[in-house]
């Protein structure tokens, strides 16, 4: 019966976690409750002679009649018989030990040294195996030694199981390497043992006819021990999905309370093992994917555009100046923008927000008012050092004034670079908002598009990385040369010093000296 639970495919593990689930939820049907473990294997497997015959033969033993300590000869020529008829001839002095004979073997044979047995008769018929560290030459009556080599598969890893430290690890290794008849013979000596159970009973399940183990699963699901309980219904999960029919016959050979509960469970696990049908192909007109950006645009940023159709280009304002600064900024530039921008200076400075920062456009305070800025700055105590929110960032957050009466009828289409850009200039939406207009930007627009190249300069220096990430890319797909030295200025102008502004300047460059060494497109301005 196959337990190998390496690489199983999802529903198989699917149908594994749904019988571990009803063994949780077992608490009907017949139960004998603390049943022993010399009870679970009555008459299933070895017979208990003859597994102490095969304990001795794994650990081999020379103390049996007719083994006698032999004077010592000087050279002994030692032939070995293999199964397959072939003869082997080895000169071998006395004081050498069986181990070496072994090594000598395995160099003609390949057969590993804890494979070998090596059998010899002695008197009365004995069958005597010689001992590894015992010399070769006791055992022989004159110059002459006839062996008989036979081959215990796994036979180091058996020791290992039975006698050794490493138990556990020694019988995960026979599971995957033994034979059935190792695998069987180490399981029923490790059943007893409640800490190796789990192990034991996957042995056991290799090892046994199906029959056998058919039984052996119905006893331990009767068995009121919850943890091999599961183990037992998960087995018969994997037994069901390899092989369901071979599992129906061996039904018939459990009692009819135990084959009434695994019925239970197959019953079980066949209601959850149907898989829904697959569909048709789709025969109709131009397949949409779902990762279709303008596609999940439509439905997302649907309320955005009549806005964005009615947004004046080039409303855009933010500046990173010094906190002395500000005095200038009322009294000179404010005006300036204002006029550019065809607006008054009241509804321009109503729509501005002013935030404290440092040189970097970091550590942002809470934004505050142009009037009450102004009024904490003229009060700013002169000892503040310049690396402490001496700066100020003034920026436009409120685009109402700078919005058409009428739609514009150019972007009427849903598919319009300008319109998509329109709308990731927009501030204050979600980020994810933002980016995916700037990606249905990027799709529409064609090489040097102005509007979307200023909008992804306008969100360079966004809070979420996504943006910033969708903002380099669209300046690497449509910027032109030519186009470098205008969007440079653009960024140092909104964002001056900002980390994140100047990594994606520093990628651009480099991206565009790598087009210049492959010939693709010259580079100016860098």
């Amino acid at each position: 019966m196959d337990v190998d639970t390496f690489e199983e495919p999802f529903h198989k593990k699917r149908l594994v976690f749904e019988a571990r689930s009803w063994a949780e939820r077992l608490a009907h049907g017949p139960r004998n409750t603390n049943l022993p473990a010399s009870e679970m294997l009555r008459g299933l497997g070895p017979e208990e002679d003859e597994m102490q015959d095969w304990l001795a033969s794994l650990r081999g033993s020379s103390q049996v009649p007719g083994s006698v300590q032999r004077p010592v000869l000087e050279d002994v020529e030692v032939r070995v018989l293999r199964l397959s008829g072939q003869t082997l001839s080895f000169s071998v002095a006395s004081a050498e030990t069986t181990r070496d004979l072994k090594q000598r073997i395995e160099l003609d044979t390949g057969v590993p040294v804890d494979w070998q047995v090596l059998l010899r008769e002695g008197d009365g018929c004995a069958t005597i195996e010689l001992m590894d560290d015992l010399p070769v030459g006791p055992y022989c009556d004159g110059t002459e030694l006839q062996l008989i080599l036979q081959v215990f598969h796994c036979r180091d890893i058996c020791l290992a199981a039975v006698d050794g430290a490493g138990k556990y690890g020694a019988m995960l290794q026979l599971l995957e390497f033994g034979g059935d008849l190792a695998c069987c013979y180490i399981g029923a000596l490790s059943f007893q043992d409640t800490s190796l159970r789990d192990l034991a009973l996957q042995l056991l399940l290799k090892g046994l006819p199906a029959t056998e183990a058919t039984r052996l699963l119905a006893r331990a699901l009767t068995s009121g021990d919850e943890e091999l309980q599961r183990k037992a219904a998960m087995a018969i999960a994997r037994w069901f999905y390899s092989d369901r029919a071979s599992l129906s016959l061996s039904l018939q050979e459990v009692s009819q309370n135990e084959a009434s509960l695994m019925q239970s469970l197959l019953e079980h696990v066949e209601r959850r093992s149907k898989v829904p049908s697959k569909g048709r192909p789709w025969e109709g007109g131009r397949a949409i994917f779902v990762n279709d950006a303008f596609k999940a645009a439509r439905g997302t940023l649907g309320g955005y555009l009549t806005t964005a159709r009615r947004l004046k280009p080039g409303w855009m304002y933010r500046q990173l100046i010094p906190m002395s600064g500000l005095e200038i900024l009322e009294s000179t530039q404010l005006p300036q923008v204002a006029a550019e921008r065809g607006v008054s200076l009241e509804k321009l400075q109503s729509c501005l927000e002013f935030k404290w920062v440092n040189k970097s456009g970091n550590f942002p305070c809470a934004a505050v008012p142009e009037p009450m800025l102004l009024t904490a700055a003229r009060s700013m105590p002169e000892f503040l050092p310049d690396s402490l929110l001496s700066w100020v960032l003034v920026s436009i957050t409120n685009v109402t004034p700078f919005l058409r009466t009428d739609p514009d009828s150019s972007m009427a289409e849903e598919e319009d670079a300008d319109l998509w850009a329109a709308v990731a200039e927009l501030p204050r939406l979600p980020a994810e908002h933002t980016r995916l207009a700037l990606e249905c930007a990027t799709l529409a627009a064609g090489p040097g598009h102005r509007r979307t190249l200023e909008a992804a300069c306008w969100q360079a220096g966004h809070g979420d990385a996504a943006v910033r990430e969708q903002a380099m890319e669209a300046i690497q797909q449509l910027a032109q040369a030519s186009d470098l030295r205008g969007l440079h200025a653009l960024m140092d102008t909104w964002w001056g010093t900002d980390a994140h502004v100047q990594r994606i300047r520093r990628e651009i460059d480099r991206f565009f000296r790598g087009r210049q060494l492959s010939g693709t497109q010259p580079v100016e301005g860098l």
